[in-house]
């Protein structure tokens, strides 16, 4: 996914099908932090409106064990992803917001 976006090349059809898998399969939970980052910036970019992934990314955020395992970098690139579509997420960004907060993520 992200080298499609890099090549600015972002075959809507592709990123639909790989969305629909990485949902319907729940593979998302399989993902490092860093990972589903780079997934969330990539959607972001080429398929803003794809709302079954944001949401699947949003429910692993909401996970404490999960939140965890994403660096502090990957944290503040996820919420960027969210930010640049304009997502109305009040309660990920609260979430965020107090784990970015943590004096072991300063």
């Amino acid at each position: 996914v992200t080298s499609f976006v890099k090549a600015r090349h972002t075959c809507p059809p592709l990123f639909a099908a790989i969305s629909h898998e990485l949902v319907s399969t729940d593979k998302l939970a399989l993902f490092s932090g860093e990972h589903i980052a780079a997934v969330a910036l990539a959607y972001a970019h080429a398929l803003p409106d794809e709302q079954p992934l944001f949401h699947a990314v949003a429910a692993q955020l909401a996970r404490p064990d999960r939140r965890r395992s994403f660096s502090s970098e990957a944290l503040t690139r996820t919420l960027g992803a969210f930010t640049s579509t304009e997502r109305a997420a009040p309660a990920l960004y609260e979430v965020l917001s107090h784990e970015l907060a943590q004096p072991e993520r300063l």
